[in-house]
């Protein structure tokens, strides 16, 4: 979800005001079978945030944003050095290898957030954006995927943002690797922004020993209105635990154990 913004300042309410009702009245809306709600913003954009707490967004996770290098020369020559490694190879994505992105972005992702956004992986063949990919090993007949570009559904018509996803194990072949993914990225689109989890300091690092800078950071929030079932409604034609120990329990009270005095 992203929070309109307000053309002209009103003087008779808030922007704040103005943003949580808007986005309650979104979530309230009878005719809308949506259940679960994603809302993205900046990790120091402190009025939206409070708004989403007020609501009951919890954070699902934090992104770290990036912008290209400048200096195309130097990537230029790193990028020369490296080869693809034996058995590796950049995919786009299809029907075949979608399901292994899928599985990418999932181990990335909490209990929480995979429960909230609920994604297929058909989902991913409408995210197919310009430089969107999947990094497979293969060995004799069996693939594993090894790094990711996803794209966001939220992206602006100015620039493309791209997610960059990795496997839980850090895989040493990723590093010969993202310096061609990232080489090719940059000369395929002329605005590229690349987004990592927050707290992945190798993936990360290998980001900035590229000569790509910091940007900004973001926050993923969400929020459901599903409710677990009660435990008290029980399926159809099963009995209650006690109805059935009930029938253990004995007809007379116990006789009482005799008790051994010492000697």
């Amino acid at each position: 979800m992203d929070i309109p913004v307000l053309l002209e300042p009103s003087k008779a309410h808030s922007q704040a005001e103005y943003h949580q009702n808007i986005v309650q009245r979104s979530i309230d809306l009878g005719n809308i079978h949506t259940k679960s709600w994603l809302l993205r913003c900046q990790a120091n954009d402190n009025k939206k945030i409070c708004i989403a707490r007020e609501l009951g967004f919890q954070p699902l996770k934090y992104f770290q944003s990036w912008r290209p290098p400048r200096d195309q020369d130097d990537i230029r020559k790193m990028v020369a050095r490296n080869k693809w490694p034996e058995g590796i190879s950049w995919e786009k994505v299809s029907k075949k290898t979608a399901p292994l992105l899928l599985q990418l972005e999932k181990a990335g992702a909490s209990g929480h957030q995979r429960q909230i956004i609920d994604r297929q992986w058909q989902d991913l063949l409408s995210q197919n954006k310009v430089g969107t990919g999947i990094l497979l090993a293969k060995r004799g007949t069996s693939e594993s995927a090894l790094l990711g570009l996803v794209g966001h559904p939220e992206s602006g018509l100015e620039a493309t943002t791209l997610e960059l996803l990795r496997e839980s194990a850090w895989d040493n072949r990723i590093e010969e690797c993202l310096p061609i993914i990232l080489y090719e990225l940059i000369n395929s689109s002329e605005e590229i922004k690349i987004q990592t989890a927050r707290d992945d300091e190798k993936l990360n690092q290998l980001l900035l020993d590229h000569g790509w800078g910091k940007s900004h950071e973001e926050i993923l929030l969400g929020k459901t209105l599903l409710r677990r079932q009660s435990s008290k409604r029980l399926a159809q034609g099963a009995k209650p635990l006690e109805a059935m120990l009930g029938r253990l329990n004995p007809q007379t009270p116990p006789l009482p154990t005799p008790l051994v005095g010492r000697n």
